[in-house]
């Protein structure tokens, strides 16, 4: 009789991925069987930015579940030379593979699967008759964008402001899931009247609990206002997108969309135009190479200098906001704080210092942050694990935004879009009072940005 019905060997990219996968992984009867050469590797790894602590963190488990004498994990010995064949000895991939091939001859539990989200490792353990599986804990449905849903509203529906003074002539009017359909909380619609057309013009609002309410018209950040290449029609997104982050009921927002569509743009005007709501701006990035190769640290000077090649959007946000400030007061809703822009809210910011940092994602994994707006760039980039201990740092009086493209992830080895972080987020945040998401489509740096994006 077999005392686990399976034997699973992951490879390094699992744990890192996930450092619960520990866990999951012995999870149902099943028991993990960890090669010296992961042990070996994510100790090198524990040091790099965006793995050193997640790769920590898989260790501790590991050295844990050991010391309790609990037989469900065994570290196993670098394999004999004769389970190598068509392997490299001194390839760490080869080596798991090679530990799989190992312990499925010994036949101790009923089956043993090799589990890596590499899936070069995957055409190879394959290729030499061993069971693989990509690891797919936390997969999640790829977000799409999909046109804003219209309402059509006859004028009874629609009520006026509570309060004239806060709400510059915002309108109201419920929401009924059976008439409307199932629209998210914080989500955006289009709203129009058939029977009602004289005089009556078409205005976006969002779902807030019960009710409707609708967006002003001349909604802006910094003299940054909403954005449409000629002849495409609205940019429905910007404008949702813009509610969301100046609502200050909302405390989590997620932007996913291709590039060209303005998700730093508006994610960095926004914080710089709420910079009196908060004590700090954060914009934290993670450390990712292109192909996954990690180089920093073979780049010159300190932090700020090798950082220099992932602030260069930031830069170049800052630049166009600089550019666009207006000096407007602009009150954008019942309860929400003024916001106050002026043509040098830029220099302002900057000059203050710490009042503004541009960030590795490791700074901010493991400190609580308290009236802090929290910008997290490139977060198709982070794991699903990476995103819940980001989002479980804010602290009273924070908001934070993530941005990112899911079709232009840089970490393969280890993550695809229904693998993401940033999908995750959004699937498993979404239809929350204090959430909002919106996916972005429309290039608007340039038409020829919208033709790459469409065609390439």
């Amino acid at each position: 009789m077999f005392k686990f019905k399976e034997d699973r060997v992951a490879d390094t990219n699992v744990y890192i991925y996930d450092p619960d996968s520990v866990d999951v992984l012995r999870g149902g009867g099943c028991r993990l069987i960890v090669p010296m050469a992961v042990i070996f590797e994510l100790d090198n790894l524990k040091d790099k930015p965006n793995k050193g602590i997640d790769a920590r963190k898989a260790l501790r488990k590991i050295r844990e579940i050991q010391a309790s004498g609990d037989d469900s994990i065994i570290i196993a010995d670098h394999p004999k030379s004769n389970f190598f064949k068509g392997l490299d000895k001194n390839s760490r991939d080869h080596q798991i593979i090679a530990t799989a091939k190992m312990f499925s001859q010994k036949n101790e539990s009923k089956s043993l699967v090799l589990v890596s989200k590499d899936i070069g490792v995957q055409i190879v353990g394959s290729h030499l008759k061993v069971k693989v599986e990509d690891y797919i804990h936390d997969r999640v449905e790829v977000p799409r964008y999909q046109k804003p849903k219209t309402i059509n509203l006859d004028e009874p529906a629609v009520s006026g402001p509570e309060d004239e003074k806060n709400s510059l002539g915002r309108k109201f009017f419920g929401y009924y899931p059976e008439k409307h359909g199932e629209i998210a909380e914080n989500e955006g619609v289009v709203c129009y009247s058939e029977t009602n057309g004289n005089g009556w013009q078409p205005f976006f609002a969002l779902r807030k609990g019960d009710f409707f309410r609708s967006l002003p018209t001349n909604i802006n950040l910094l003299g940054i206002t909403p954005r449409n290449i000629e002849g495409n029609g609205p940019n429905w997104s910007q404008h949702f997108g813009m509610e969301q982050l100046l609502d200050p009921t909302i405390k989590l927002v997620f932007f996913q969309g291709g590039a060209g569509t303005g998700k730093t743009l508006l994610a960095i005007a926004s914080a710089l135009a709420q910079r009196r709501c908060f004590d700090r701006i954060i914009v934290a990035h993670p450390l990712t190479h292109l192909e996954d190769k990690d180089n920093l640290g073979y780049l010159p000077g300190g932090l700020d200098d090798k950082m220099a090649p992932w602030r260069r959007p930031l830069d170049h946000a800052l630049e166009v906001v600089s550019k666009t400030c207006k000096g407007e007061d602009i009150f954008s809703g019942k309860g929400r704080k003024k916001v106050v822009s002026d043509p040098d809210a830029v220099d302002k910011v900057l000059s203050n210092k710490g009042k503004l940092t541009f960030e590795p994602i490791d700074y901010i994994r493991g400190v609580t942050f308290t009236d802090t707006i929290i910008i997290v760039e490139e977060a198709q980039n982070l794991t699903p694990h990476q995103i819940k201990t980001i989002v479980t740092r804010v602290g009273e009086g924070t908001k934070m935004i993530f941005t990112g493209d899911l079709g232009q992830i840089d970490t393969k080895t280890r993550i695809e879009p229904k693998s993401s972080g940033l999908a995750y987020g959004m699937a498993r945040m979404s239809n929350k009072k204090l959430v909002g998401v919106t996916n972005f489509n429309d290039t608007v740096r340039s038409e020829l940005a919208r033709l790459a994006e469409e065609c390439m």
